[in-house]
């Protein structure tokens, strides 16, 4: 996938592509709750920062931090509650630019995760167990941090999830 933006942005999809495999090896999402494990992705590599980022969206999604030195992650209750989902969760790609629909517990996610932080790490961690967005490049998570929590609620209104236009920043409900 070609990347789009600025220098910075394209340089911060980069350094999380790098470093995926180190954080998602380090989580564990065999069970209700993710667990991750912060010094495992430290020594696999993982950059700190982006370590930290990670954690926030293990978080933001009831999941448990362990190892984490002393100061680096700060404690966060969980935002979410398991529900019923209404909507549908894909991601693709056309002439118009690249799309992302999320159902009404990922757009959930998203806008808690976007809440604390507007890192593509944080997205990815948090969005990374809904089964049709396994796989979505990482530069599409760069696009959705763009958006702003309070837009992409705006967009949800009607608790059917949302469609992303990454193109063009536009968003609207499903």
């Amino acid at each position: 996938m070609t990347l789009a933006g600025t220098p910075d942005a394209v340089a911060d999809v980069e350094q999380l592509e790098a470093a995926f495999p180190a954080l998602d090896g380090a989580t564990d999402r065999s069970t209700v709750r993710p667990v991750f494990d912060f010094a495992a992705a430290l020594s696999a590599g993982a950059p700190l920062d982006l370590a930290r980022e990670w954690s926030v969206g293990i978080q933001v999604i009831g999941g448990e931090i362990l190892n984490a030195p002393p100061g680096i992650v700060e404690p966060m209750a969980p935002t979410l509650l398991p529900r019923a989902c209404s909507g549908q969760s894909r991601w693709w790609v056309d002439a118009w630019g690249t799309h992302v629909r999320l159902d009404s517990c990922a757009t959930r996610t998203a806008i808690s995760v976007l809440q604390g932080s507007s890192s593509a790490a944080a997205l990815a961690a948090a969005l990374g167990g809904f089964a049709p967005l396994v796989g979505m490049p990482f530069g599409i998570y760069a696009g959705m941090a763009g958006y702003s929590a309070w837009s992409i609620e705006q967009c949800s209104r009607n608790g059917t999830g949302v469609e992303l236009a990454l193109a063009g920043f536009v968003c609207w409900a499903q």
